[in-house]
């Protein structure tokens, strides 16, 4: 009896490892085989993405020889004139500023106080409409390599 014990545990002990075995195999199988349909998936975004590239790097060789001829036109219609002075080289830089005010009331100017204060005969509101309370005109250029001048009016 002993020996059919023996035997038993045995039997029992090594029949456990060999189906765990074959159900782990059959995991494997499976997960490799959602290995190779990521993969095939992932090769055919590969694929698509490197064609989209390609036709972008074509239409950008297309553009770039169309604006090609553009850009030469433009970087010469913008090189200095060969003395190095700009198309303003006798032109003088001219600045005017204008500054004025408006001042209308509703109350009457003439009855105007200011509490708790006296106010002399200087003192009080602007007149009303429109005035002009600085004008300012400014003229400015080189006169040689050597000199600028500048004049202001105002």
């Amino acid at each position: 009896m002993k020996n059919y014990f023996l035997c038993a545990v045995a039997t029992a002990a090594l029949a456990n490892p060999i189906s765990a075995y074959s159900s782990d195999s059959r995991d494997v199988a499976e997960l490799k085989q959602m290995i190779q349909q990521m993969k095939h998936e992932y090769e055919a975004r590969i694929d698509a993405l490197e064609a989209r590239i390609k036709d972008a790097e074509e239409k950008a060789a297309v553009a770039e020889t169309k604006a090609d001829p553009a850009a030469r036109v433009a970087v010469e219609a913008g090189k200095p004139s060969a003395n190095g002075r700009g198309d303003s080289a006798f032109n003088p830089a001219i600045s005017l500023v204008v500054q004025g005010s408006a001042a209308s009331y509703s109350r009457d100017p003439e009855d105007w106080a200011l509490p708790g204060f006296q106010v002399g005969g200087e003192a009080g509101l602007k007149p009303e409409g429109l005035s002009l309370t600085e004008t300012e005109l400014t003229a400015s250029a080189n006169v040689d390599d050597w000199f600028f001048a500048q004049a202001t009016i105002g």
